[in-house]
């Protein structure tokens, strides 16, 4: 389910201008008359329209400090091939990708050729997404690299072939 806010109320702003804390903070906190006054709502309208932009936010962002968050789903894929370079000579290059779900719904790629790991990245959603392609976009767009690895240090997840294909599932 997708939550909709509705264009210049105070539910966008919230949105737009506050993080999760900062929202949830405001909901245990005495309704604010001045915003009440600004957008012309009452204290119920006031406490609503912040619970729906916390849900929003919620729906279509991610906070990697979070520790509900868990890996559900690493795919491995597996491109070792032999390239020849004499007549009878030839090398094994060891080249691999694997995208790590988390919470069934943000897609972070991992990659590396031999010994060599790249960076992790983080696809728009027309490159790859796993149910939310809004939360995929605003990851690509928002997720500082450094915060990723360091994420996927904390949940015990390697850039490495070897740990990724015993503990992926390989697709072809």
């Amino acid at each position: 389910m997708t939550i909709q806010i509705q264009e210049n109320t105070f539910a966008e702003a919230c949105f737009d201008m506050n993080s999760i804390a900062e929202l949830q903070t405001a909901l245990t906190s005495p309704a604010d008359s001045t915003d009440m006054k600004q957008w012309d709502i009452s204290e119920t309208e006031y406490f609503n329209q912040i619970q729906l932009a916390l849900n929003a936010l919620r729906e279509n962002t991610i906070d990697l400090n979070d520790d509900s968050l868990s890996v559900n789903t690493l795919q491995f894929f597996d491109y070792t091939h032999e390239v020849e370079f004499g007549e009878n000579e030839s090398e094994t290059i060891t080249e691999y990708s694997a995208n790590i779900v988390i919470n069934e719904k943000l897609v972070i790629q991992l990659s590396g050729k031999g010994d060599e790991a790249h960076k992790p990245s983080i696809p728009s959603a027309v490159e790859c997404h796993y149910n939310n392609k809004a939360l995929q976009d605003w990851a690509a767009e928002n997720l500082d690299i450094d915060d990723v690895i360091k994420f996927l240090d904390e949940k015990g997840i390697e850039n490495n072939f070897y740990f990724l294909s015993e503990n992926g599932e390989k697709i072809n």
